[in-house]
């Protein structure tokens, strides 16, 4: 799909655009995406270079309590709350967009899950749907 994808929290106090291909989403199960996002969440990898705040400014929850123990920096909407994107820093550069947040995200296929043994049941998708399934943060494909 081509770029650029446009995007914005739910008020439509910050919009981002993201300058990228997008080859599919990876939802993550893990038991931090089910407590900030109450199912999972569902994200296109990417890199800071290619993102951009183009309106407003985010707030940013710095979350040292990941399965790595490194930092991961999660940009947010300080009035309506929404999830943006997330700045791990177990990969520098990197930028995980919350796929729900761009304007075209019913064009975005899954082409992994991962988390899928800590995953709530009814939300792992059929294995003959085409996506990988990982045990963690793709440790064991299941």
């Amino acid at each position: 799909m081509s770029a650029p994808y446009h995007g914005s929290c739910y008020c439509g106090d910050i919009e981002i655009e993201l300058a990228d291909e997008i080859d599919g989403g990876i939802l993550c199960h893990c038991r931090t995406c089910q407590k900030l996002h109450t199912h999972n969440s569902y994200n296109v990898q990417s890199t800071q270079d290619k993102l951009k705040v183009v309106k407003g400014k985010t707030a940013i929850y710095k979350d040292d309590k990941t399965d790595s123990g490194s930092a991961i920096y999660r940009h947010f909407c300080g009035n309506c709350g929404s999830a943006l994107f997330s700045f791990p820093d177990l990969f520098p550069g990197a930028a995980f967009v919350k796929i729900g947040a761009l304007d075209r995200a019913a064009e975005i296929k899954p082409k992994a899950e991962i988390y899928v043994d800590t995953a709530m049941g009814h939300s792992v998708l059929k294995k003959d749907a085409g996506t990988k399934q990982f045990e963690g943060f793709m440790a064991k494909e299941v």
